[in-house]
C-alpha cells in the first residue's frame, strides 16, 4: 500500500474509532477508485468489534447489516458442514449471527478465508 493510502487508512480507522459518521465518506473520496474498497477492508479489520459493528450499521443500514451477517452465517455454516464439522457438536449458530466453534473448526474457518477469494464479491463502499 502506498503511503497516500497509508495514510488514508490511518484516518479511516481513527473515524471510525470516534464514530465520526461525517468524516467517513470525505477520507473515502480521497482515495483512487480502485483503492477505496482494499483501504476500507484493511481499516475495519483494525478496528474495535463494536466501532465495526457501528460502521456497518451506520455506513450500509442496519437492514443491510442484518442480511450481511445472515449470509455470513449461513456460508460459515455451510463451509463447516462442507469441512465435516457438526452443527451442535462442533459449533453453535446463535440467533443474533454469532457463532461459537470448537478450535479445530475456527482453525479450519480461517484456513478457508486465507486461501479464498479475499474480495469475495462485497462491496462495503456502498457503490
Amino acid at each position: 500500500m502506498n503511503s497516500q493510502n497509508e495514510l488514508l487508512k490511518q484516518q479511516l480507522i481513527e473515524a471510525i474509532s470516534c464514530q465520526n459518521l461525517q468524516e467517513i465518506p470525505k477520507i473515502l473520496t480521497l482515495a483512487q477508485l480502485e483503492d477505496e474498497t482494499r483501504i476500507l477492508k484493511e481499516a475495519l479489520v483494525q478496528v474495535e468489534y463494536a466501532n465495526f459493528v457501528w460502521f456497518l450499521q451506520e455506513y450500509v443500514g442496519k437492514e443491510s447489516y442484518q442480511q450481511a451477517v445472515k449470509d455470513v452465517s449461513t456460508s460459515m455454516t455451510q463451509k463447516l458442514v462442507q469441512g465435516g464439522f457438526k452443527a451442535g457438536v462442533d459449533f453453535n449458530l446463535h440467533s443474533d449471527g454469532r457463532m461459537l466453534a470448537s478450535k479445530e473448526a475456527n482453525e479450519y474457518l480461517e484456513n478457508y478465508q486465507v486461501n479464498s477469494d479475499p474480495t469475495l464479491g462485497i462491496n462495503l463502499t456502498g457503490t
